[in-house]
C-alpha cells in the first residue's frame, strides 16, 4: 500500500485499529509507536517509548474509542546462573 511502511509479516510489531494500523518503528535506537492513517496514507508518530520492548510483543490492543493502547516495555532484564554440582 503506498505510503505504508514495510512491516514483519507476523503481525507482531503492528496492529489495525479503526481506520489506521499502528506499529512499532525502530529508527533511531529508540522504539516509536505510530500511525498510519488508512485514509490519508500519511504515517504520523503517536508515542516514543523511553525503554526498548521485548523481542516478541504479542501486539498493541487499542481500545474501541482509539483513547487506550496496550504495549510492552522492557523494565529491568536479568539472569541468574546457577552451577550444580554432583548432578544425577
Amino acid at each position: 500500500m503506498p505510503g505504508m511502511p514495510e512491516l514483519s509479516g507476523w503481525g507482531d510489531e503492528w496492529f489495525p485499529a479503526g481506520a489506521g494500523i499502528y506499529f512499532l518503528s525502530h529508527a533511531n535506537r529508540k522504539p516509536v509507536i505510530s500511525l498510519f492513517d488508512l485514509q490519508t496514507r500519511k504515517v504520523r508518530p503517536v508515542y516514543m517509548l523511553e525503554k526498548p520492548t521485548p523481542e516478541w510483543i504479542g501486539g498493541m490492543p487499542v481500545s474501541n474509542d482509539g483513547r487506550f493502547m496496550l504495549f510492552p516495555q522492557v523494565d529491568q532484564s536479568s539472569s541468574d546462573l546457577m552451577l550444580i554440582e554432583n548432578w544425577q
